[in-house]
């Protein structure tokens, strides 16, 4: 405590922020393909990812959010093997096999509604993207956010190795979900 002139000023103190590991084995990213071509119609689910977020020190809401994902981890149900060949021979084409998504702020939409607003890179590019996620759960020791996203390819954003592997990618339309639990301490 710090007395000055007679008036008594108290440091103020800020609870130190939350940060939360992803659980790996509690946590699922899956994903779908839709396209007029049924070679490139797909679901699947990847295996590999890692990632951690930030709580306020009250542990209630999320300050910041980074993912990285394996692409070349993407693994599709037995009965899609001629999708699982071009899926894997177009992720070989790809020098790097790393997706990662850093945030540089969140906002809280409404309720449990958040935005992400950050970094997106893919094979060396960086690209300002946003997030949309839902937290279902927020304490000092686990959270669990949801992640729902749906687009569509189109010419311009459709990589050229792709187009080349496929004409009616640009035709298509994807899907990704992620449960993804986080937490302080490892969980048995």
């Amino acid at each position: 405590m710090v007395t000055t002139l007679g008036v008594c000023e108290v440091p103020l103190s800020f609870g130190a922020p939350i940060t939360q590991k992803l659980v790996r084995p509690s946590s699922s990213i899956k994903f779908g393909v839709e396209s007029p071509s049924p070679a490139l119609q797909m679901n699947g689910h990847l295996q590999t990812f890692t990632g951690s977020i930030t709580l306020n020190q009250d542990g209630s809401a999320v300050s910041h959010l980074d993912m990285t994902v394996q692409l070349d981890s993407a693994q599709l149900a037995p009965d899609q093997m001629l999708q699982a060949i071009f899926l894997q021979s177009v992720i070989a084409r790809f020098k790097q096999h790393v997706a990662t998504f850093r945030s540089s702020s969140v906002e809280q939409v409404s309720g449990d509604e958040y935005r992400a607003s950050g970094t997106y890179t893919w094979q060396n590019r960086n690209r300002p993207a946003t997030l949309p996620f839902r937290l279902v759960r927020a304490s000092p020791e686990h959270s669990e956010l949801r992640i729902l996203m749906r687009g569509a390819l189109t010419d311009s954003t459709t990589p050229k190795e792709i187009t080349a592997a496929a004409p009616a990618a640009s035709q298509s339309s994807g899907w990704a979900r992620a449960t993804l639990l986080f937490s302080r301490s490892k969980i048995s």
